[in-house]
Order: C-alpha cells, then structure tokens, then sequence
C-alpha cells in the first residue's frame, strides 16, 4: 500500500499544501492524483573559505557620525496636532509717560497701571 505521505519517503520538506489534481477515478480501477507541493531547494556550498574577498572598512569622523544621527532623528520624527495658541500681546512704551503701554488684538490698547 502506497505511503499518505510519499515526501517523507524521499525526504523533502514542503512549505505548503499540496494542489491535488485527479488523474484516474473511474470506478474498478485504482485512485491516481498528483499533487504538486513547493519544497525547500537543493544547496550546495561551493569553497567559500578561500573565496578572496576582504571588506573594506573606511574611516568614521564626527561630521559623518553627525549626519547619519541627524538622518535617524528625521526619520523617526513625527508631527503631532497642536492647540492653537493665542496671539502674544504686544508691549511698549507711551512716548508720554513711562507706564508700559499693552495691545490686545480684541481689547486695544490700555495704559498699565504699574509703572
């Protein structure tokens, strides 16, 4: 009797499910299907160990370092909604006395009480 699960016989290791499709079904004759499933593929290493290759690693100064930190702060950066805030109110000095003069946009201006 043929195996459930014939990859285990040739030792493979599928990644998904199988697609069944129905080769024979008629009636006194045996069951055939295929089923297609993705396996892991075949490696083999070549001689890496003598391969000739050495990374090249340059040198870090401060502006370098400045420019990728500001990059990252940028990156990370977010805006955020803010209340909007009211207008400041403006100060000078009357020419006529030396009590801080005080403008509003929604009162005018007023003579301030202290000197």
């Amino acid at each position: 009797m043929p195996s459930a699960r014939p990859w285990r016989e040739q030792d493979l290791a599928p990644l998904s499910q199988p697609e069944v499709e129905m080769v024979q079904g008629e009636e006194g004759k045996p069951v055939l299907f295929k089923a297609v499933v993705q396996v892991r593929p075949a490696v083999k290493l070549g001689d890496f160990e003598h391969f000739g290759f050495s990374p090249k690693i340059e040198a870090v100064d401060e502006t370098m370092v400045e420019k990728v930190v500001d990059e990252l702060r940028d990156d990370q950066a977010g805006l955020e909604p803010v209340r909007a805030v009211a207008p400041r109110r403006a100060t000078t000095r009357s020419s006529r006395s030396s009590a801080p003069v005080t403008a509003s946009p929604s009162m005018g201006a007023h003579r301030s009480a202290c000197p």
